[in-house]
Parts: structure tokens; C-alpha cells; sequence
């Protein structure tokens, strides 16, 4: 297999609030052992959403990995972030863009991003 898509819960869905979580631990120590079997396998790319949680967590690990096993990431947004708001309050807004802004922009610092638009 050349190619992954990851796709997964966000950090919501699982009740993970928080970095320092045990139970993140526990999911990124599996994330690293399947991302290593695949690897291994011949794994060359990563394909991601715009979805945090899931996704972000295998991107983080597999950032750790990316030089030993020369992995390459996509990330295809499926609409233009922003687009399809449905008249958040601004406080609301602004809080998700200063919390989330940093992994936004870590998952922009791929090989290869696009954007579909339906």
C-alpha cells in the first residue's frame, strides 16, 4: 500500500479536552505502531482532511517518523474553512480560530494541500 487516507473522530467525540490526556497517550502510542507496520510495507503518503482530533494526532506522529521512513502528507480540505458557517456568535468564532490556529497551520505545512469545493 503507497497510499493511507486517515480519517477519524475529532478530539470532541472522545471526550480528549486536553494535551496531557492518557488517553491520547494510549491512541498516539497506536497510531505510531500501525503507522510503522505500513511503513514498513512500503507506505509513501498520508492523505488528510480538515478535521482535527484524529487526523492531527496521526499527522503529529507521523511528523516524528516522517524522516526515517520518508513519508509525504496531503491535506485535502473538502470546503474553504470559513465557507459554511452557520452565523457562529464572533466570541465563539474567535475562540475556535485562536485554539485551533495552530494546528490549522501545522496541517498546511504538507507536501502537497487543496481544497474541494462541491
Amino acid at each position: 500500500m503507497k497510499t493511507l487516507l486517515i480519517v477519524g473522530y475529532n478530539a470532541f467525540d472522545l471526550g480528549i479536552f486536553d494535551e496531557k490526556d492518557m488517553k491520547l497517550t494510549v491512541i498516539k502510542t497506536a497510531i505510531r505502531k500501525n503507522l510503522e507496520a505500513f511503513a514498513a510495507d512500503g507506505l509513501e503518503w498520508l492523505i488528510f482532511g480538515g478535521n482535527l482530533g484524529f487526523e492531527y494526532w496521526v499527522l503529529e506522529v507521523a511528523n516524528e517518523m516522517k524522516k526515517d521512513y520518508n513519508l509525504k502528507f496531503a491535506t485535502i480540505f473538502p470546503f474553504k474553512t470559513g465557507m459554511k458557517l452557520i452565523k457562529p456568535s464572533l466570541h465563539f468564532l474567535n475562540r475556535w480560530i485562536l485554539f485551533n490556529m495552530p494546528m490549522m497551520i501545522i496541517k498546511m505545512q504538507v507536501n502537497f494541500v487543496s481544497i474541494i469545493i462541491s
